[in-house]
């Protein structure tokens, strides 16, 4: 008896219907990421555009820097044929080389984080498209699930006979009239068959 009873339940598990709940919530999940990932673009975005104007601001400041240095380096230059002179023009060498340096890197550093800016920008733009063409496709596809499927049907229906015309009027005039004269050529056998017949 415990048997009997086990079996049905395995049926009854069988037999009903799938939870499709997960399906739609990949699906949703699916159509939000593009905009998820816009608005994450968006976030990195406002953070390059403060570390751009931090970066402006220190290359102000090292522009200013790189200046003194040479000016001080150029006045250096005068007196380093005396002893003291010499040791200053060193020291000014040195500083102005740091300087020179590390304005070159500022300048890097700031080149590098409007590239990526730009990039992640038209990132955005693509992925806000993306989002956007996913949402006309949804409803689009909701207007066409709606109709009937023997609407669908009718239309393939139509779809192949046009076809089918547009095919029979596309063949060469030559086949064509091939297939004139063979076919005036077996009437013509069968009026003679027919004749030869009633005459016998």
């Amino acid at each position: 008896m415990p048997r009997k009873k086990t079996m049905k339940r395995t049926i009854n598990n069988q037999t009903s219907a799938p939870d499709l709940s997960y399906l739609k919530k990949m699906e949703k999940a699916f159509l939000r990421t593009p905009t998820q990932l816009a608005i994450d673009i968006k976030k990195e975005i406002a953070a390059l555009k403060k570390t751009s104007k931090k970066l402006k601001l220190a290359l102000s400041q090292k522009n200013k820097q790189t200046t003194e240095t040479k000016t001080r380096l150029m006045e250096a230059s005068k007196l380093k044929h005396t002893v003291v002179g010499k040791k200053q023009f060193i020291t000014a060498k040195k500083k102005y080389h740091r300087a020179s340096v590390e304005l070159s890197s500022l300048n890097k550093q700031l080149q590098k984080t409007e590239s990526t800016g730009i990039t992640l920008f038209k990132k955005q733009i693509k992925l806000l498209a993306l989002s956007k063409y996913l949402k006309q496709f949804e409803r689009d596809w909701k207007i066409q699930s709606n109709k009937t499927p023997l609407e669908t049907i009718a239309k393939s229906k139509k779809s192949r006979k046009k076809q089918i015309n547009d095919h029979a009027s596309i063949i060469p005039f030559k086949e064509h009239q091939a297939r004139v004269e063979t076919t005036n050529m077996i009437v013509d056998n069968v009026i003679m068959n027919d004749s030869t017949e009633a005459v016998s």
